[in-house]
Formats: structure tokens, sequence, C-alpha cells
């Protein structure tokens, strides 16, 4: 465990030139950083409660407010179930008080069951910025009010380990709302995704909101609904360990929108995998202003998003101009992987690169092309090469069978080369291969026609105005509740009867410029007469 404290003295009446601080017992790599620290050291046989006293020397007295940083470790035992964090004690205070936050790292779960009564749950923003300095608290799990400087807070560890029985990873996530005065909400979600043997994303939208489309891999796909749950398919990776991206677009009317006001609950979707590396940015109007927010994400940052360019149909086109591009790209890179696979005797490896490439090329029609004969030849082999092992089996002619096909024969992972392929073909006359085609070509041509693709317009979200990010480190559980509250105010113009005061006190203003400059003419002609 790892504890950094911040400690703001205010001294008065006096200077002081040491300060003594009670650390729990055990504390290893203990350190104190200040303006003028000179040393600090144990005191001898200052062990008390559990504590023990730390001497922190300056070079000189200091008074008035004085900032005091301390860190160190806490050692725990491995796979602990539960641990105390206690207290940092100043003593010959006359008042000690403050706040402790805590956070996790990797896979941790916390979980505070009974909190003592000298905490108080608050919220991380309630924390003077003072406290605050050189503290993250991107994953603040808790937060508390110190009541009373003596404590104990007893936690509840649960770790979650990585498990390869996981159906798939998220490697992370980003949502981006744009939300309008009325309080309508538009919103993109982008996971990475690695996909393993996953063929069917579940998610579920908050109440009342409208699925707009899905793309997987930059593609558009075919999702349905059952019951409450969105179903959208995913793509079998043709690259091992490489994530692929998945999008999809929703709507949603927020309420809470009063005139000037907002007060507003945002929810995300719910998925059935956990999440990791989650980022929310929230745009807004630039005349709102934040005044409190609350949530299961922490906010990092404010800021504001200049307005882009009007955009047009140039402007468009040359932005799908550069997804094609990159499209492309993508695309070359799975043709020849699937070659590769190919040639190393990998047809399950390289349909899917083949797959991938058509699917990444539709507007490239000569590169598109080339790619369907590719995965359309392999396709012919695959299913002529099954039909001639079934053959064997029906027959009893089980040593015909090349030896990779005859080890993973019935199964669908069935790989070869493509010496054995022809081996196949050759044991046969010319008569049985055509046939044999004729056979694989009519399975294909049903297949292919059961596969649509469908061509989604790619929509792009209006980054501008207020930008408030939100993140978070991980959600562990499945279906977990992502949500934010945003309190915002408009800015206040100036009311008629103020703009009317303004320009009256500027008229007064000019009028008696206007008179002193004519008194000072007066004088001036008075003085020249003879």
């Amino acid at each position: 465990v790892k504890v950094a404290t911040n400690l703001q003295f205010q001294i008065e009446n006096t200077g002081l030139k040491a300060f003594r601080v009670a650390l729990p017992m055990g504390a290893e790599n203990v350190r104190f950083v200040g303006d003028q620290v000179a040393d600090f050291l144990v005191v001898p046989n200052s062990e008390k409660d559990g504590l023990q006293t730390w001497e922190v020397k300056l070079h000189r007295r200091v008074i008035g407010q004085y900032l005091l940083q301390a860190t160190y470790q806490a050692p725990v035992p491995a796979n602990a179930a539960e641990i105390s964090l206690r207290g940092v004690q100043v003593a010959d205070v006359n008042l000690q008080r403050g706040f402790v936050t805590m956070q996790t790292g990797g896979r941790l779960q916390v979980r505070v069951e009974a909190p003592p009564a000298a905490l108080q749950p608050t919220e991380w923003q309630s924390i003077p910025r003072g406290l605050q300095k050189d503290l993250s608290a991107s994953s603040a799990s808790f937060a508390y009010r110190l009541v009373e400087p003596a404590f104990a807070l007893p936690m509840k560890l649960e770790r979650h380990e990585a498990t390869k029985l996981l159906p798939a990873r998220v490697n992370n996530i980003t949502f981006t709302s744009v939300i309008s005065d009325n309080g309508t909400m538009l919103t993109q979600v982008r996971l990475e995704l690695l996909p393993g043997d996953k063929r069917l994303l579940h998610l579920t939208l908050p109440k009342d909101a409208k699925f707009w489309f899905a793309f997987v891999n930059r593609n558009g796909v075919w999702p349905w609904r059952e019951g409450d749950q969105i179903l959208i398919p995913l793509e079998q990776q043709s690259r091992s360990n490489t994530a692929i991206p998945v999008e999809l677009f929703f709507s949603s009317q927020l309420a809470g929108a009063k005139g000037r006001e907002l007060d507003l609950q945002l929810l995300a979707p719910k998925f059935d995998l956990p999440l990791e590396n989650i980022t929310w940015k929230v745009f807004l109007n630039e005349k709102w202003q934040l005044k409190k927010w609350t949530g299961s994400l922490q906010m990092q940052r404010e800021q504001v998003v200049e307005r882009a360019a009007a955009v047009d149909v140039t402007s468009y086109l040359r932005s799908e101009a550069s997804q094609n591009r990159d499209k492309t790209k993508a695309a070359e890179q799975a043709l020849a992987l699937g070659n590769r696979a190919l040639e190393q005797g990998n047809p399950q490896e390289a349909r899917r690169a083949f797959e991938s490439a058509w699917t990444q090329s539709q507007h490239d029609q000569a590169f598109n092309e080339d790619a369907r004969v590719q995965l359309h030849n392999l396709k012919l082999q695959q299913a002529v090469v099954g039909l001639n092992v079934r053959n064997s089996q029906v027959i009893g002619e089980q040593n015909a069978i090349p030896g990779k096909l005859r080890a993973g024969a019935g199964t669908k992972d069935a790989n070869y080369s493509q010496a054995e392929a022809k081996q196949l073909n050759d044991r046969n006359t010319a008569d049985e291969n055509a046939a044999l085609l004729r056979c694989a070509e009519r399975l294909i041509q049903q297949q292919d026609a059961a596969v649509t693709n469908p061509a989604g317009i790619q929509a792009s979200i209006p980054e501008q105005g207020r930008l408030l990010t939100f993140s978070r480190a991980v959600a562990v559980d499945n279906w977990a509740d992502l949500q934010i509250g945003l309190e915002a105010k408009a800015a206040t113009a100036a009311s008629w009867f103020t703009r009317l005061l303004i320009l009256a006190g500027t008229a007064s203003l000019l009028a008696v410029f206007a008179l002193c400059t004519r008194i000072f003419r007066g004088t001036q002609t008075a003085r020249i007469q003879p």
C-alpha cells in the first residue's frame, strides 16, 4: 500500500522549526518533502497504539501556511483478503481536519463495508486544491471527510486476474457525447476489442435510447435484438493478438434541461464484458459553466474546443477519401497475410485474412475483385478437400488422407498444405474432380447468397464547445453501470437595465468632456485679446 499525505499547517503566534508526525508502525520507505526540510528521524521509544512518531527538522523556523508532504509504503502479506488503513496524526496541534481518498491499481478491487464514524463519505471535487497537490485521482474509488485524525479503515481486497477463459477482452473504450441545449444527446462508442472466440457482443442501451448503427473493423454490420439486448456480430481475427475497432452510435433525450440550467444524468451502455481504460468525452455549448459533477468516472480536465470550419460536401468527401486510404492499406496487409498463411499450410487463417481484405476494400473495385477471387478460390479448394476427405472416410481409405488432414478430420480447423490438396486431387479422375468442383461451386454459391454486408454512413461527431473529459481505469464486472451527473448554469449576460445604465454613464462622460473642452477654448480666447 502506497500512502501519500499532504499536511498543510497554519502556524500562528510563533515560528516552528520541527514537526512530529505519527505514522503506522512498519511503514517503509518513509520520506518527508517540504520547504526547508533538513532531516527526519524516528523518535526513540515512541510506539503507541500501533503508531510510531517521526520528527521532521527544518533549516529555519517557519510561520503562516506551510505544506509538508509525507509518503510511505505499508507491506501487505501475499494474497491478503483484508487490510486496515491507519490515519496519519500530527502531534502538538490544536485541530486536525482533512480528507482520505483511495484508489486501486491494475485488477485490484477494494470494498469498504463499514467505514468508521471518524470518516464521512464525500466527493473528490470537494477537497481543496491545496491538498490535492501532486496527488493523482484518475481512478479514485472512495473519498471521505476526516472528522477525527485517529481512525482505522477496514478494507476487503478482491483480485481479478486476467484469465484466458474470457471469450474476449476490451483493451480500451471511449464514449464521445454531444449534448444540445434542450438535452438531446448523441453518443459514439468506440471499443478496441480482442474478439478471441466471441462471436456476438451483447449490450443494453439506456432506457428510451435509440440505436442508430454499428461498425466492426470499419465495416457495417447487421445487429439484432433479443429482449432488451442488442447483439453485434464480430468477425474472427485474421491476425492473433490484434484488436479490432467496434463502433456504435445511439441517441437519447435527457431530462433536466431547464432554461438556463442543466441537471443531467448521463448513462452509458452496458456490455457483457469487463472494460478497461474507460474515457468519456462530453461536449456542451460554450455558454454552460460546470458547477458540479458526480458519477462513477473521475473528471480529468475541462477545456474549450474551438469551432471547426463549416462542413461541406468537399470536406466530407476529403474525410471519406482519407478513411478509404486507411482501409486500402489494411486490406493490402490482410491480403499479404492470407497469402503467407496459405503458403505455410494454414488455410483457415488465410480465409479469415481474405475475408477481411474483401470486406475492407469495397470502395476499390479492382482490388476488391482480386480479393474476392482469391477468397472464392480458397473456399472452393476447402470444399473440394472436404468432399475428398469425406469420400475417403466413407469408402474406408483412411491411409489415402494426408497426415494433417487425417489428424484433423471431422473438425472445422483441419489444416493442409497446397501439396496435400494436390495429392488428393491427383488420386481422382478428371471426371470425378469436375463433379466435385461443380458440387463445391453450388455449396459456395448458396453460402455467399445468404451473406450480405450493410453499407452504413460513417457519422462525424461535432467535437466543439466546452469539453469535459472523464476516465476510469477498469470496470471489472460484466454489465457495469457507468454514469455521470452534471450540473451547469449558463453564463449570465448583462440585463437591459444594466445596458441602459452603461449607455447613460457613457453619454454623461462624453458630455462632461465636451463641456470642459468648450470652457478651455473660451479661456484661451480671452487670453489672446488685446
